[in-house]
């Protein structure tokens, strides 16, 4: 990343010593334009005259307001990237958390090179263009059109063939790719993020988002029961919200 000096990122952390660690890990990384809040009230209070890129949120904040809370009442104000800081939160709470549409998940005790690579994944999703739904862009500059590559670490990126993607699966911090007759590749992306950088790819007409957690590639579907979907042995479970009419878009006999 370069230039980071002129990035504005907004910290809230009711820990003196979590922030100043991840303060003093920011500004090494070269942030160095960091406006740091202990309550969501104070972060919604003046979000308006500091206008951040990139929002750190702590999921359990004292106060009123939790870190969940204080980032939907943000996003209400404007869509920004959201990176929740957690210590390995219970399960309901990290679906809460899922409502937001975060960037990323930072877990404590904090690492550099994760806590570089999760502010570099909500940089890039602030610079994405809004794509409304349905809309596919075709990025007819990229070098290999066919190709998804996964970054391996160390600054290497593997080529993973885009007709092999068969579903995406949401973690708890990251997504899971699962691909046809190879490993699956986890990668730091959320599901939302990484099925938007695909949409602007040639699978973009083969890709459905049918739950929360999951976004398949139409072309692996094999059967259907219910609302569970059947892509060769993987039984996944579909949500109403998505796709309300499940039996209605297949010509059955």
């Amino acid at each position: 990343m370069q230039n980071n000096n002129s990035i504005k990122l907004l910290l809230v952390e009711d820990n003196p010593l979590v922030s100043l660690d991840l303060m003093d890990r920011l500004e090494h990384l070269g942030f160095t334009n960091i406006i740091t809040y202990e309550t969501g009230e104070e972060a919604l209070i003046h979000f308006d005259q500091d206008q951040p890129q990139v929002v750190i949120m702590d999921i359990a904040l004292a106060g009123k307001l939790d870190g969940i809370q204080t980032a939907q009442a943000l996003k209400e104000k404007r869509n920004l990237p959201i990176i929740f800081l957690t210590d390995h939160s219970d399960e309901a709470t990290f679906q809460r958390s899922l409502a937001v549409d975060p960037a990323a998940f930072l877990h404590k005790p904090f690492i550099d090179r994760q806590v570089a690579q999760n502010v570099e994944i909500a940089l890039l999703q602030s610079k994405e263009p809004e794509v409304e739904k349905g809309e596919a862009i075709k990025d007819l500059s990229v070098l290999v059109a066919d190709g998804l590559f996964i970054n391996k670490g160390e600054g290497y990126y593997e080529k993973v063939s885009l007709e092999k993607v068969r579903f995406l699966e949401a973690g708890r911090a990251y997504c899971t790719v699962h691909l046809d007759k190879e490993a699956s590749k986890v990668v730091s992306k959320s599901l939302k993020v990484a099925f938007e950088i695909l949409k602007k790819s040639p699978l973009a007409d083969q890709l459905v988002r049918v739950s929360r957690s999951y976004v398949i590639n139409k072309t692996f579907i094999t059967g259907f029961r219910g609302r569970d979907l059947y892509l060769g042995e993987d039984e996944l479970t579909t949500s109403a919200h998505y796709i309300p009419d499940l039996r209605e878009r297949f010509f059955t006999l």
